[in-house]
């Protein structure tokens, strides 16, 4: 009986054994959680890991257009751009690439360039609707997702970006106010609205000791 529970108990542990490795071993399919510079641009690699003969792909990208536009996509290493698109209306965009020749271990499957829209932040959520071999066949992956967030500035108020509070980002502000447009950079006393309220709070900040006037 003991003989019989101890090899019960090694094909068990053997098993979870080898469901460990497979698990270590899986494809995974990922784009990085990243930031950047308000209007900046930015590089992000899809990266598919750990692929053994990869010879094909499609990929839809989703984010938020109000946030992040995709620019331009391009080839990596191993993996050329067969089409893309994006909508940047909707917050969608279509890659299919290929490599006829396989490629195995890590690979850049594209390179997609987000310009930043606006102030906020975004996921960005990859849906893998092919992922095959050279011999076409099916390679599951685990999706992990990212996102992008749009880095304000250190300085509330700093609405043109230049590092510093000056008169001209009051008045900018305060032309947001006329205008019943919100940016949270402008919004300095974090009512949740752009009122010329702050664009007077810019004033006042700069007669302060701590930010001196620099119009």
């Amino acid at each position: 009986m003991s003989n019989i529970k101890t090899r019960t108990f090694s094909i068990g542990l053997l098993a979870l054994l080898l469901a460990g490795v497979t698990c270590a071993g899986a494809t995974t399919v990922s784009i990085a959680n990243t930031t950047v510079e308000p209007s900046g641009v930015i590089t992000i690699p899809i990266v598919i890991g750990n692929i053994t003969d990869y010879g094909t792909g499609t990929i839809y990208i989703e984010y938020n257009s109000s946030v992040v536009h995709v620019n331009d996509v391009t080839s990596g290493p191993k993996s050329q751009i067969a089409a893309h698109d994006a909508d940047n209306t909707i917050g969608l965009a279509l890659i299919s690439a290929l490599n006829s020749y396989g490629a195995s271990g890590d690979i850049i499957f594209a390179n997609v360039t987000f310009k930043a829209i606006d102030f906020g932040s975004t996921p960005v959520n990859l849906d893998v609707t092919l992922l095959g071999d050279t011999s076409y066949k099916e390679i599951p992956a685990t999706v992990n997702n990212g996102s992008i967030e749009i880095a304000l500035g250190s300085i509330p108020g700093d609405v043109n970006d230049d590092k510093e509070l000056t008169t001209s980002d009051a008045v900018i502000v305060l032309g947001m106010a006329t205008r019943g447009e919100y940016s949270q950079i402008a919004d300095v006393n974090g009512d949740h609205a752009v009122t010329s309220l702050d664009a007077l709070m810019i004033l006042q900040t700069l007669t302060c000791e701590e930010y001196p006037n620099k119009s």
